[in-house]
């Protein structure tokens, strides 16, 4: 996490604190795991976020495949796969653009959306620490059908958790698209999808589980009703009275627990 390495001293504890400091004999975070594990992936999260000298520790590294520590030994670092995320241009990618890692769209438009992603880089860090770097990938923002599918697994999740209770999960998929819609949007993305889940579903089920009398082997329908979660659960095989003008379709779909 470089959020932890914005002060100009941070670096020492990557490489170790040189001699004559507190821990001097101690190995850096980054130099003493690289040692033991040189064939390895290293994740940069947030590199925008380090301070400016921790960016010249990587160009003896990304230039040379070497990084020196504090006591001057020398550490191989050529077999390692470096990747670094950062949040540069996000403010850029707006709801003009289609989603997803692979979108359809035309290639002037997505040349000219990178040309500005890239020179929005270049003015965040410099020159000689970009042509250091093999590839930039660029990842457009979620949307609705991305949203759908993480909700699936998390609903999946849950639904293993309640099977080691011996309950099983069904869930609509109008219950999908009410969390979707609570629980997703473009500025935050994903992350608060989970929370919706925690708060309208594992929650109340929770409380369910605990204050009644849950049949042995029983099945927890979910579906959205009236803009509301409703959890029913039943009985193993218990039959449902459907209306005529009912989507089958809707109430049997079912989120597969395993």
């Amino acid at each position: 996490d470089m959020s932890e390495y914005m002060e100009k001293h941070a670096v020492s504890r990557m490489v170790g604190a040189p001699p004559g400091y507190i821990g001097h004999d101690q190995e850096g975070q980054l130099t003493g795991k690289l040692r033991r594990r040189p064939h390895c992936v290293v994740l940069l999260d947030e590199l925008e976020k380090a301070h400016p000298e921790v960016f010249d520790l990587f160009l003896q590294v990304f230039d040379a495949g070497r990084l020196t520590d504090a006591q001057g030994h020398t550490v191989d670092a050529q077999h390692a796969i470096w990747i670094m995320t950062s949040n540069v241009g996000t403010d850029m990618l707006g709801n003009s653009m289609p989603s997803g890692f692979r979108a359809n769209i035309k290639g002037t438009a997505e040349e000219m959306q990178r040309d500005r992603l890239l020179e929005r880089l270049r003015q965040t860090f410099r020159p000689e620490f970009l042509n250091r770097i093999d590839e930039v990938v660029i990842f457009h923002p979620l949307g609705q059908e991305q949203a759908r599918a993480i909700t699936r697994l998390q609903m999946n999740e849950l639904g293993a958790r309640l099977l080691e209770q011996g309950l099983t999960l069904h869930a609509d998929d109008s219950a999908i698209d009410l969390l979707c819609k609570q629980g997703f949007n473009q500025t935050q993305g994903a992350r608060p999808l989970r929370r919706a889940i925690e708060r309208l579903l594992t929650v109340p089920l929770s409380l369910r589980i605990l204050l009644a009398n849950i049949p042995e082997h029983g099945e927890v329908h979910v579906q959205a009703i009236d803009g509301h979660l409703e959890i029913d659960i039943r009985e193993p095989g218990h039959a449902v009275m459907v209306e005529e003008d009912a989507d089958a379709e809707d109430i049997g779909a079912e989120v597969d627990a395993l």
